[in-house]
């Protein structure tokens, strides 16, 4: 009985320094990821940044709320689409697709992300882009997939 109560007592000191540690990792974690948001911000808000630094901070928060706000990030790829259409820049538009190819998934709105995975492949494919090509390619089987038509996810 008494190395029961022993062991009772040091499996409950271990629950209570686990549930401490993960509650320590979750803060630290929230607040790099504030820090993060809140750098993007600041890139994309300041006068001093070229164009293409706000595109690409602007592909990275869009990114940072795919699952979390998708319409946020449909928002952010819109603006994002828009900025990089204006001076060209084809990995831009390509990120910008990504990006809201992924909340439409997210949203349910499968069809919709197709198209932008397509796109977003055919400029990947021009910039020779092998890993974001096979991130779109992926993309678009599973979502074939989860609409059930299997010879489309196979192509």
């Amino acid at each position: 009985m008494v190395t029961f109560c022993l062991l009772n007592g040091s499996i409950n000191y271990l629950i209570n320094r686990l549930i401490i540690s993960l509650t320590l990792c979750i803060t630290y974690s929230l607040s790099i990821a504030q820090f993060n948001r809140d750098s993007l911000l600041t890139i994309i808000e300041s006068d001093e940044s070229t164009l293409s630094q706000k595109i690409q901070s602007l592909n990275d928060l869009a990114y940072r709320y795919r699952v979390s706000h998708p319409d946020s990030t449909l928002n952010l790829g819109q603006e994002c689409l828009r900025m990089a259409e204006e001076i060209d820049d084809r990995l831009g538009v390509a990120n910008a697709m990504l990006s809201m190819s992924t909340a439409h998934t997210n949203l349910g709105n499968y069809y919709d992300a197709i198209k932008g995975f397509r796109e977003a492949r055919l400029i990947f494919e021009e910039l020779k882009e092998t890993e974001r090509i096979a991130s779109c390619v992926n993309n678009i089987g599973a979502l074939y997939n989860s609409i059930k038509d299997y010879d489309q996810a196979l192509e």
